[in-house]
């Protein structure tokens, strides 16, 4: 899993698998999912991310990651 923010447009991409992306969905509002071939959800992306969490908040589910990630 990797976890990407695009401060330029206020975005967080948590990618799930290293795919294709053959569809894309949105979930609800500034929430996205692709999909791969066979219907498997391999990505989430959140628009407006800054909005709907405070800076610590995504600095905490980062790090989180980032230690989980390295274990």
């Amino acid at each position: 899993m990797k976890i990407e923010i695009d401060r330029e447009v206020d975005a967080l991409y948590i990618t799930l698998a290293e795919v294709p992306v053959a569809r894309t969905s949105e979930a609800g509002a500034g929430v996205q999912l692709d999909f791969d071939a066979s219907g498997r959800l391999i990505g989430v992306e959140v628009v407006g991310v800054s909005e709907k969490n405070s800076r610590e908040d995504l600095a905490v589910f980062t790090a989180r990651n980032l230690i989980s990630d390295a274990v």
